[in-house]
């Protein structure tokens, strides 16, 4: 590791931290736009040997007050992750990040610097909507393992004045991060929290790379792994399956925004939808968390669990306590490891009614024991490794005219671990060995979404979608789907936001008059009235492209909801078909602008350049308090936060093959 000297400011490299005299002190913050890099501070180095210079003028102020403060408490060494890591070295920055938890556990002292927070008193900090609560370094996705690695942290104020440690903020840290004063102040380890707690602590936080969700928890979970920036969302795919391989707690697949309480179906207002299509492109049909942010509720492993209701596996009994304490006629720990047929998992099975489901041994806040509902693949390839998916779909019976069939991936079974119960019966669980999907396959994969619209691949298209259109909605949680035939017209298009409960159909079609038309529907959960409205019915005094001004045509409105739709010459496709026109769509109003001002500060921050927004000219953010609270965004693959909602399920989306 290199490290910085608190008064020469040049860098040695040290083996480990043992080998650091007297310790050293260690930054956590966030970046700002110009940060000084390793070869910075070398080429400093250089120059003021040549010109006799002190190399403290021509460092930063950044890192000048960070060697400062570590010289104050008596360290003669720092650590600077900006500066004391050598990025252009692929192997050195791979060492670096596997290795930083370590060296954040190791160091003396780590100083939390909060350039979005005055000086105040723990009283002032404490306040309802104070600028500490609200600091970006509380939702940074590595600032995490600096809050919880160091044994001493001194958070310090934008002029870099002493707010408080860690453990005098303790309970304001744990209201703000929800990690516990107890691991705060290692009265327990991080590591005796599950599996899902741990993810939970990451759930609200986000960073630049994409790569970095998976990469910045690896401390977290002790795993190692290779740094390969790129991958994108698989890095947190290999994180899950690097968990699972060196442990057995099966938190890790207790997620998702809400779960089917233990009560009989009808007594809910549900029915079990059959016949019904797995959903191969909705995150919730597969095994694998998208993202920390599916991570809403906390679950305890019962094996694991530090003060069980139930112990299990139950302690050595009598002979004639031994039939109670066998719930599913043996006693087995679930596993669970990744084949290439997808995961094998060893798991107390029932089938009740046609579903399946999986007890999962985790048990929510309220000690009620938790299943996971799966769906066994008819198509699967293998006859004898059935392959299954996960949630189960539900029809509304409460509200006849509900246009989306409602999926739970968890159900509560009831708080007795001898006497689990499902739609209202006693069910008996046995161990069975289940295969598994763990992710989306390449078609159905976020990252092939455009790839998927055969529409701009026809030979002489009528319309076509900008792929960099498809991106920027792709960012915002929107997944553009056809409804219809693509090699038919008049086509629909779909733009699902699915997890905010926001919709738009968009119908493209010819006119018996040669004319090309287009109309928008704009649907959300509050009024689906218009949804079943045909998709090749148009008013050509309306909706004719021709007619408009400027190319251009707002539907809905800017005030709350609309979308403009724009259409040009496709230069790209004038060689097959001149007549080719391409789309442009741009979402106006106060609730597509919060989806989009959260977004763009979940990604990027507050410094987030003008010049790469997401979607142009959306309403100004002026307007984006009006939207509903509801659309509160954690992370980049944009899950919906919901506080404790216990049944609160997934919407999916009727597919033009029937699916949903």
């Amino acid at each position: 590791m290199w490290l910085l000297h608190t008064t020469r400011f040049e860098l040695k490299e040290f083996p480990d931290a043992s080998g650091v005299p007297g310790g050293y002190a260690i930054l956590s913050h966030t970046w700002g736009n110009r940060e000084q890099t390793y070869q910075d501070i070398r080429a400093i180095a250089e120059q003021c040997k040549l010109t006799g210079d002190n190399p403290r003028d021509k460092t930063s102020s950044k890192i000048r007050k960070c060697c400062d403060m570590a010289l104050q408490h008596g360290y003669e060494w720092a650590w600077v992750d900006s500066c004391c890591i050598n990025k252009t070295s692929s192997t050195e920055l791979s060492e670096a990040i596997n290795s930083m938890f370590k060296w954040y556990w190791q160091a003396e002292v780590c100083f939390a610097f909060l350039v979005d927070v005055p000086t105040a008193s723990i009283d002032e900090l404490s306040a309802e909507g104070s600028p500490f609560r609200r600091s970006r370094w509380h939702k940074r996705g590595w600032t995490l393992q600096e809050l919880i690695a160091p044994a001493v942290v001194i958070f310090v104020s934008r002029t870099w004045e002493r707010l408080g440690t860690k453990a005098e903020l303790a309970q304001l840290l744990e209201e703000i991060t929800h990690v516990p004063q107890s691991i705060l102040t290692r009265q327990r380890y991080y590591y005796q929290a599950s599996v899902a707690d741990r993810m939970v602590w990451a759930s609200n936080r986000v960073t630049t790379r994409v790569e970095d969700q998976g990469y910045c928890l690896m401390g977290l979970f002790n795993v190692r792994m290779t740094i390969i920036y790129g991958e994108g969302s698989h890095a947190f795919q290999r994180l899950q399956q690097k968990i699972m391989k060196h442990g057995f707690d099966m938190s890790l697949f207790a997620w998702g925004a809400g779960w089917l309480r233990n009560a009989p179906l009808r007594d809910l207002g549900l029915e079990f939808a059959t016949r019904r299509d797995i959903e191969l492109l909705n995150d919730y049909s597969y095994l694998l968390a998208p993202s920390p942010a599916s991570f809403i509720h906390g679950f305890e492993f019962t094996p694991l669990h530090p003060q069980p209701k139930q112990i299990y596996p139950p302690p050595v009994l009598k002979e004639w306590q031994k039939a109670r304490a066998r719930p599913f006629h043996g006693v087995e720990i679930p596993t669970a490891a990744v084949e290439n047929y997808g995961i094998v998992c060893r798991f107390p099975v029932f089938e009740a009614g046609g579903i399946v489901v999986a007890v999962l041994l985790c048990e929510n806040k309220s000690r009620e024991h938790m299943g996971l509902l799966l769906q066994r693949d008819s198509l699967s390839y293998d006859p004898k490794r059935p392959l299954h998916y996960t949630s189960a779909v539900f029809n509304d019976t409460s509200t006849p005219d509900q246009q989306f069939p409602l999926a739970y991936r968890l159900v509560s079974l009831g708080d007795d671990l001898y006497n689990l119960r499902f739609n209202g019966k006693r069910v008996k669980p046995r161990w069975r060995t289940l295969y598994v999907q763990p992710r989306p396959e390449a078609l159905y994969s976020p990252d092939t979404s455009i790839a998927r619209l055969r529409l701009n691949c026809a030979v002489q298209p009528a319309f076509r979608i900008p792929h960099w259109l498809i991106a920027n909605f792709d960012m915002l949680g929107f997944l553009l789907t056809p409804e219809t035939p693509e090699d038919e017209l008049p086509l629909r298009l779909q733009l699902s936001g699915t997890l905010y409960g926001e919709f738009i159909h968009l119908d493209l079609g010819i006119c018996h008059t040669g004319d090309h038309w287009a109309k928008v529907l704009i649907h959300h959960d509050d009024d689906t009235s218009n949804w079943n409205t045909p998709h090749h019915i148009h008013d050509c005094t309306e909706h004719h492209v021709s007619s408009w001004s400027e190319g251009k045509k707002l539907f809905g409105d800017t005030a709350t909801r609309g979308v403009e739709l724009a259409f040009s010459t496709c230069t790209l496709a004038s060689a097959t078909n001149p007549r080719t026109l391409a789309a442009r769509i741009e979402l106006k109003g106060s609730v597509y602008a919060h989806i989009e001002q959260q977004v763009r500060l979940l990604r990027h921050g507050p410094e987030l350049p003008q010049s790469i927004r997401t979607v142009p000219s959306i309403a100004p953010a002026s307007v984006a308090s009006q939207a509903p609270a509801s659309l509160r965004l954690s992370w980049a693959t944009f899950i919906v936060s919901v506080e404790h909602v216990v049944s609160w399920p997934m919407r999916f989306v009727r597919r033009p093959s029937g699916s949903i």
